[in-house]
């Protein structure tokens, strides 16, 4: 059935809020998880943070050049240890807060095991370096636990609410963790699709819990203290950084390589040999004062390269800048958190799906679905760009395309369906500008029938009957099809209903099914344009069939039953009543008063007479009915016959 348009946008909402739960259940697909995460990375591109990275994070790096200026001296990769021995003693002449190194040392130098005891001991002069540690999820050949001694550990912090749990641990060597003032973990998990978006903060080992060497750092800094990692978020001086259940911290980009302050370890350590010499070094130690250092090699063997959503090949040792960098900053980027993230879903598909049922068209619904699914984009990216929040696109989106579908689909197989039965009931019988409003509000229509006054009219052509037996049927049929469509065209235009052709006469009403308080009006300025397209007719009507064309029509006005009347096989639009019976007679009174329009008193009581000049006939008994009828004849000027069309 058409529903009514106080009724559709329960439909189309609940169409849209059933296609967004599917949507829900499907976002956890891992390849809908990815495509959300892609869309992540667009924003991070899009909106670049506004702050600037930290001034006072350093990255020396050993790079290809580092490793090629110095071959004559250090040899091949990887280098001595001394050489890092080297680079700490001109460090700690600058005076940095700390010095975190993303290189593991686990095994002794091949080639100069003296440089491992001569870099130890330029770590316990510098008292301030922390070396790194790989956890690994499965228990590793060689592990050193034994060294992992609780002074490394961090008790005071919660440990996050599903933390994932290690069973190997990979150390410095021995002589190198005891001068080492801390250490932190290295390892990091990219998500499926290989891009790194997100750290540790933590790692759970033999009941421990232990600091990723962002955090280790952090610590020593003094911007978080130990009490301020909580299981799902950790407090600093600027605010909060979430974490997830895992204690993963998504990291607050702020751009590609090279972001922070970039020193190659070869300049460091021609400035360190530049001081030995007596000359200017090319980088003063002071260069250094009050930083916090990451050292980190890209050297090729080293593998130490990230794909992050900047880019393919980014630095490891950079990945731990932008962790500290996120840690300390007050702008980290928050996911709304579910259920806040389902009820979004399924509030933009319950109002679009309102919007759409105010707008049920081909047109309107694709437009009300994908004029939300536009503000919904830039109202993620916008929320991305100025609150520093994640609010999911792929669960939203399908939703709005899933329910796209489904009401669509409901449209035109439920809606569509009905909307074509009523156009093959009602398109030979009304206007189609009846028919749109019929189309458009169905509640106006009663097909399974009411009480409605309005106002039938009858017509018919005096003497076809004898005319048509004495022509040929072509004849016949041409001539009285070309009168019927001119006079169905004057009653549709005036708002009425062609209910049926009984013959050569017409039987029609005006009041339904749209409801029309000046159908009295209607009716009978249709009849007197009826009259004067007669006229207009006569010439082609008297060449064909040899006689004159006279027509006689009847109305009157009444309460009448309305609705759907016929056998299953067939129904037709119709009005039952006595109202009806009256209007038949009065056409046919016409031949005894010589008259071509009589209208009974009811119908003239309401007809708004401008322009209408009325000539009372007067009572006349009508068979079966005990009182008169009072009738008249209307008529007037050419001029106004087709005054108040409507």
């Amino acid at each position: 059935m058409l529903r009514p348009p106080g009724k559709r946008w329960h439909w189309s909402c609940l169409w849209a809020v059933l296609a967004a739960a599917l949507a829900l259940l499907l976002g956890r697909l891992p390849f809908l998880h990815t495509i959300e995460l892609k869309t992540l990375d667009a924003r991070f591109r899009a909106f670049p943070a506004r702050k600037a990275a930290r001034s006072d994070i350093v990255v020396i790096v050993v790079d290809e050049e580092s490793v090629q200026r110095l071959q004559a001296i250090l040899g091949r990769w990887p280098w001595p240890r001394d050489a890092y021995g080297l680079m700490l003693d001109y460090l700690r002449a600058g005076g940095p807060r700390l010095v975190a190194f993303d290189i593991l040392f686990a095994e002794p130098h091949l080639e100069r095991r003296e440089g491992d005891r001569a870099f130890a001991e330029a770590i316990a002069k510098a008292g301030n370096v922390y070396l790194a540690a790989v956890f690994h999820r499965q228990a590793v050949e060689r592990e050193k636990a034994s060294a992992a001694s609780g002074a490394l550990d961090l008790r005071a912090v919660q440990p996050p609410l599903t933390p994932a749990r290690y069973e190997g641990i990979t150390l410095p060597l021995p002589e190198l963790l005891a001068a080492a003032k801390g250490i932190g973990g290295i390892s990091v998990d990219p998500d499926e699709d290989g891009i790194l978006r997100r750290v540790p903060t933590t790692f759970a080992y033999q009941g421990r819990l232990y600091p990723s060497l962002s955090l280790a750092a952090a610590i020593a800094d003094g911007t978080v203290s130990p009490a301020g990692v909580r299981a799902t978020d950790v407090q600093n001086r600027r605010g909060v950084v979430p974490l997830d259940d895992d204690g993963m911290m998504l990291l607050r980009w702020r751009g590609g390589a090279q972001t922070f302050a970039y020193v190659q370890a070869w300049r460091v350590l021609r400035s360190y040999g530049q001081i030995v010499r007596g000359e200017t070094p090319e980088i003063p130690p002071e260069t250094f004062r009050n930083k916090i250092i990451f050292i980190g090699a890209t050297v090729s063997g080293a593998f130490e390269f990230r794909s992050t959503p900047f880019s393919r090949v980014f630095p490891a040792v950079e990945v731990n800048a932008a962790a500290l960098d996120t840690l300390s900053a007050g702008d980290a980027v928050r996911r709304l958190p579910e259920p806040g993230g389902a009820l979004l879903t399924v509030g933009i598909a319950a109002a679009t799906g309102l919007v759409a049922g105010f707008f049920p068209t081909l047109l309107g619904i694709p437009a009300a679905f994908l004029g939300m699914a536009l503000v919904q984009v830039a109202a993620a990216f916008w929320a991305f760009g100025s609150r520093h929040l994640w609010l999911d696109l792929v669960a939203p989106s399908g939703g709005l395309t899933l329910g796209l579908v489904a009401v669509l689909l409901d449209h035109y197989l439920v809606e569509g369906r009905a909307r074509r039965q009523l156009k093959r009931m009602f398109g030979q019988y009304v206007s189609d500008a009846v028919l749109e409003e019929l189309l458009a509000d169905p509640g106006k229509l009663a097909l399974g029938g009411t009480r409605r006054e309005v106002t039938i009219l009858f017509s018919d052509i005096r003497g076809f009957t004898a005319t048509s037996e004495k022509l040929d049927p072509g004849t016949v049929m041409g001539a009285l099809n070309t009168y019927l469509s001119r006079m169905a065209e004057i009653i549709l235009r005036h708002g009425g209903t062609l209910d049926k052709y009984i013959g050569d006469g017409i039987m029609a009403f005006f009041g339904a099914p749209i409801a029309t308080p000046d159908h009295p009006s209607r009716a009978v300025r249709a009849a007197l344009e009826m009259l004067a397209a007669v006229e207009g007719l006569q010439e082609d009507w008297r060449r064909q069939t040899g006689v004159p064309l006279r027509i006689g029509v009847g109305i009157n006005t009444g309460e009448v039953l309305v609705g759907n009347v016929g056998s299953e096989q067939k129904k037709e639009y119709t009005i039952i009543g006595d109202p009806v019976n009256l209007a038949s007679r009065l056409e046919g009174l016409n031949k005894e008063h010589r008259t071509q329009i009589l209208v009974s008193g009811a119908t003239r009581q309401r007809v708004d007479g401008a322009g209408i000049e009325w000539r009372e006939i007067g009572g006349v008994k009508i068979r079966g009915r005990e009182e008169e009828v009072h009738i008249y004849e209307p008529s007037t000027k050419a001029a106004t016959i087709q005054m108040g069309t409507g």
